[in-house]
């Protein structure tokens, strides 16, 4: 998809030409003076609106293809003065125009003479052409990963001198007098901090009469074996390892999800692929649970961290409910946070990528119809089978216990996904391209390896509050339910909606 290959998108600049025509009528703005960037979708958008406001002055390019020649059959420059920033890791193949690796396509001829319109391979991180006639060209070789170009230093400083130069200012501090990274580290600091705060408004919610019911004994019959635990850990290791690439590309944009109704684009592989592994998952239990060891051992759904009777399946729902109540009222704090943030200061909790931010009505939509995928998901794998399953024992003091059981749990909802790191950066930190371009298999390279880098630092910090919430309510609800709509609202809050 590019500029002009667009069939079934209204409209290919996704808002952006109303934006830059708005730009243009207000006073204040030099309607000759505007420049256009966009980071990997974004680039195809920064082209569409080149193309229709043949007026801008200059473009910068985050991560995208190369377009040109620089001149058209009769001479015009239709991009004016384009920045190519290139991560030199960057994970999706058709942004190294389905290359390995990156360092030599300075000398390939769609690089040199199509973008830059030169007859001799160029050098990285050097200008060619003149701003004054719209032929400047640069690019600018990085050594990030696709998501990091945004944030890159050199990046940004490059990208701000391109359009100095460009518009023709005169700026009072130099392009490399960068401050938005202290200001990125204190918005992921506050999300942190935000997040966080969800434990002691447990703690205080569980204080009042209405809500202290939801805080029952912690199940103490059953521990899981230790060889037990081990061969369940790997289990569920191997199974991210074997389904996260394949899966995740299905629901990508194969799977038959209804047309018109599942609009969020990373959504659609997340929830495939967690809930296969639910699947999965609730086979082997019901296995372990009705003839295998649990059986053996007696265990019961009261030691599973569902049941509200010690011998038998008893669901409180009275106590459900207060559970889902509390659920509602730690989004809402996060959600309010967020809004008050957002409307009154201009910043949302995010770092890198936009975490959580308020939502349109569409996102909202989008947000309750995924919710259940999640929540299966995060209720029986992040539930039932992390607290009751493979139950660990108490350690010296609440803290310890706390530190061992996150840290464990964390070693087997990520150590698949450290893997499939492995797998895709090692070879290509090395020289030779991911791993799944040595294998002839790109199409599983793209956007749910680049994706990897933000469920990491979700899953920390989440399956420490789950953990926290298990073992202050002895139940797997609580947990279950908020970690499922922090990530519904991630996911749909801040990905791509069509």
């Amino acid at each position: 998809m590019n500029f002009d290959n667009v069939d079934g998108i209204i409209d290919s600049s996704m808002g952006g030409t109303a934006a830059f025509r708005w730009l243009q009528s207000q006073d204040y703005v030099l309607a000759d003076k505007i420049g256009i960037t966009g980071h990997s979708m974004g680039t195809w958008s920064s082209y569409t609106v080149a193309a229709e406001n043949p007026e801008h002055a200059a473009i910068v390019i985050q991560c995208g293809e190369v377009e040109g020649p620089v001149r058209d059959e009769n001479g015009n420059v239709r991009f004016r003065n384009v920045l190519l920033l290139q991560a030199q890791y960057d994970e999706f193949d058709y942004f190294r125009d389905y290359k390995p690796t990156t360092e030599n396509l300075n000398k390939t001829e769609l690089r040199y003479k199509i973008f830059c319109g030169q007859d001799a391979p160029v050098e990285w991180n050097k200008t060619y052409g003149s701003f004054a006639d719209g032929t400047a060209r640069r690019m600018e070789l990085l050594k990030t990963v696709h998501r990091g170009v945004t944030h890159n230093i050199r990046a940004i400083s490059t990208a701000m001198e391109w359009f100095t130069t460009a518009l023709g200012v005169e700026p009072d501090i130099p392009p490399s007098d960068l401050v938005y990274m202290k200001r990125e580290l204190l918005m992921g600091l506050a999300l942190l901090v935000a997040v966080i705060s969800l434990l002691p408004l447990c703690s205080f919610l569980l204080t009042l009469k209405f809500f202290a019911p939801v805080a029952q004994p912690l199940p103490d019959r059953y521990t899981a074996p230790v060889k037990s635990w081990h061969r369940m850990a790997v289990t569920s290791i191997l199974l991210s390892v074997v389904f996260y690439p394949f899966v995740t590309q299905l629901g990508h944009g194969l799977f038959p999800y209804p047309d018109g109704v599942f609009k969020t684009l990373m959504a659609g592989g997340l929830i495939l692929w967690l809930d296969v592994l639910f699947v999965i998952a609730f086979l082997l239990f019901r296995r372990w649970y009705k003839k295998g060891e649990g059986k053996e051992l007696g265990v019961t759904m009261y030691d599973m961290g569902i049941s509200f009777d010690r011998d038998k399946t008893v669901l409180d729902w009275k106590i459900i409910g207060k559970t889902v109540i509390m659920a509602v009222i730690m989004f809402g704090l996060l959600y309010v946070l967020t809004t008050v943030g957002y409307r009154c200061f201009n910043t949302d909790l995010r770092f890198i990528w936009p975490f959580l931010r308020p939502f349109t009505p569409g996102r909202f939509a989008q947000f309750l119809l995924y919710l259940p995928f999640f929540l299966v998901f995060f209720l029986f794998n992040g539930g039932v089978r992390l607290f009751g399953q493979m139950r660990l024992r108490e350690y010296d003091s609440p803290a310890k216990t706390q530190l061992v059981w996150w840290l464990k749990n964390i070693y087997v909802m990520l150590g698949g996904l450290v893997i499939v790191s492995l797998f895709e950066y090692v070879p290509f930190l090395l020289g030779y391209g991911t791993g799944w371009a040595l294998t002839g298999l790109t199409i599983f390279d793209g956007p749910f390896m680049s994706a990897l880098v933000l469920i990491f630092p979700q899953f920390f910090v989440l399956f420490f509050v789950a953990t926290y919430f298990y073992r202050k309510t002895g139940k797997v609800y609580l947990g279950s339910l908020v970690t499922a709509m922090i990530v519904a609202w991630i996911t749909c809050g801040g990905a791509a909606y069509f």
